[in-house]
């Protein structure tokens, strides 16, 4: 491979990179903006209670607020959906520990809970696989019981689940 063939290679991915940070970027703002809209119907629901309160007929939710209460749970259930595009553009999954680790890890690096293999389709339904790109460098050591290169900062391999406490 020739030299500029290299180069237009290493543009190409730096491209690929730039237009996937500024994907995840426009999601996060999604996020935000619909949590904004989330703190504006909770400002709104409170200030209805406190009124309610004042004038003490706190009883029950009347249908303005029963309506907020509904738009409050649609935006949560849009801010999740937001959320998984997120973490499978960044190749993360979250663990039940919340700790997010790489999409190909077996096991969590902080708890060693076990993932179960799973086929994820993109939104065009085709089946696909994340590949790990890892970097090399001074901060990482081998596990000694299936030969994964690991950052010192794991508490268990992410490959086989094993604790890095004594290697």
């Amino acid at each position: 491979m020739s030299m500029l063939d290299k180069l237009k290679k290493g543009f190409s991915e730096a491209g690929n990179k730039a237009k996937e940070v500024i994907e995840i970027n426009q999601l996060k703002f999604k996020i935000s903006v619909k949590q904004k809209e989330i703190d504006n119907k909770f400002m709104y629901i409170g200030e209805k209670i406190y009124n309610q309160y004042q004038n003490q007929d706190l009883i029950e939710l009347d249908q303005d607020m029963e309506m907020m209460c509904n738009d409050i749970e649609q935006l949560k259930n849009e801010i999740k959906q937001i959320d998984l595009q997120v973490k499978e553009l960044s190749n993360q999954k979250e663990c039940s520990c919340g700790h997010l680790v790489d999409i190909n890890d077996n096991y969590c690096q902080v708890c060693g809970h076990k993932f179960e293999v799973k086929v994820v389709q993109n939104v065009y339904g085709a089946d696909y696989e994340y590949t790990n790109i890892k970097s090399r460098n001074e901060d990482r050591f081998t596990c000694s019981f299936c030969d994964e290169e690991l950052e010192h900062s794991v508490d268990v391999c992410p490959q086989c689940g094993h604790s890095t406490m004594n290697l």
